[in-house]
Parts: C-alpha cells; structure tokens; sequence
C-alpha cells in the first residue's frame, strides 16, 4: 500500500502536474536569438521551457492563446523545448536551430 502511494506522488510530481497544451509553434525571429513561443494552454498545470542546460519554468492557467518571445545567448546548434503532457503521459515539443 505504501508502494502505491510512493508512486502515486512521483507520477504526479513528474507527469500530472505539467499543463497540457495544443497549437504548439517555438520559431526564430528574423534571424536574431530571439524564439517566439505559441499554444494553447488546454489544462492547466506547469510548463518547462528548455534551452541547453537551462530551464524556465511557470505555471499556466487554462486560456485560449498565449504567446510571448525570449531571448538567450545561444551559439551553434541548440535545441529548445517545451515540456508539457499530452494525457498520461509526458510530451516533448522542441525545435533546434543553429545561432
């Protein structure tokens, strides 16, 4: 019974309080470091935006469209990601550019 409840808590500290989001566009603009980032926030939760090493996480409310730009200081290929899931399970939206 104690086993259960320990993996109970993990499975929802890992995959169940992550948002789920739709619509999902990460892209570069105009040949700059900056990404623009664009979804829908479907179920509310928290969200990890992975650049290299580095990680941005904020928590998301349900809402029709959020969009917002940020910029690192990246050279060569990097890839940058949005962990979110997608029903039980985690997901992964990422896109890789070269700086």
């Amino acid at each position: 019974m104690v086993l259960v409840i320990i993996l109970g808590v993990i499975y929802n500290r890992l995959v169940l309080d992550y948002a789920v989001i739709d619509n999902v566009r990460i892209q570069r603009q105009n040949n700059s470091r900056r990404i623009l980032f664009q979804f829908y926030v479907v179920e509310a939760g928290r969200l990890d935006f992975n650049y290299e090493k580095a990680i941005l996480t904020d928590i998301k409310t349900v809402q029709s469209e959020i969009q917002f730009r940020w910029e690192w200081e990246a050279k060569g290929n990097t890839e940058i990601a949005i962990h979110s899931r997608k029903w039980l399970f985690p997901h992964w939206d990422n896109k890789e550019f070269v700086f």
